[in-house]
C-alpha cells in the first residue's frame, strides 16, 4: 500500500503527459506499440505510389510520383483542351484510357491546364490594357500639343 501511495507523489509532482493522464509504465508501452503499429500501416499504404521526400529519412511526409506525359499524350490532352476547357464523366474516363493514363491524371492535367490558360490569358489582358492606356496617353498628348500650336 506505501508503495502505491510513493508512486502517487511522484507522479503528482512529475509534468509529464503521462503523469498527467495517470499512464503507469505497462499503459506507456502499451500505448507506445500502439502508435508504432499506427506509423508503420501509414507507410506501408503509402509506399504503393509514392517515395520518402525527406532525404533525412524522418518525418514521414510523402512526396508523390510525377507523371511524364509523352509527346503523343500531350497532343491529344492538348487537343481536348482546346476543344473544351471542362471534361467530366465518361468523356474524362474514355480519354484516359485511349491515353493509358489514370482517370485522375486527366483530371489533374485538365485542372492545371485551366490554371495556365488563365495565367497566361491575364497576362494578355493585363498587356492589352497597358497598350490601350500607352496609346491614349500619346494621341493625348499629341492634341494638347496641337492645341497649344493654335495659341
Amino acid at each position: 500500500m506505501q508503495h502505491s501511495q510513493q508512486q502517487q507523489q511522484q507522479q503528482a509532482k512529475s509534468f509529464t503527459i503521462d503523469a498527467i493522464l495517470g499512464l503507469r509504465n505497462n499503459q506507456r508501452e502499451k500505448r507506445g506499440q500502439q502508435q508504432q503499429y499506427r506509423k508503420h500501416q501509414g507507410q506501408e499504404g503509402s509506399t504503393k505510389n509514392s517515395s520518402s521526400s525527406s532525404s533525412s529519412g524522418g518525418g514521414g511526409k510523402v512526396k508523390r510520383v510525377r507523371t511524364i506525359f509523352t509527346a503523343e499524350q500531350l497532343e491529344r490532352l492538348e487537343g481536348e483542351f482546346a476543344r473544351q476547357q471542362y471534361m467530366v464523366g465518361p468523356e474524362r474516363l474514355y480519354l484516359a484510357h485511349a491515353l493509358r493514363l489514370t482517370e485522375a491524371q486527366v483530371k489533374v492535367w485538365f485542372q492545371n491546364r485551366r490554371i495556365k490558360w488563365r495565367k497566361l490569358h491575364h497576362e494578355q489582358q493585363s498587356q492589352r490594357v497597358h497598350e490601350f492606356q500607352r496609346s491614349l496617353n500619346s494621341s493625348l498628348e499629341h492634341e494638347d500639343s496641337n492645341e497649344t500650336d493654335k495659341w
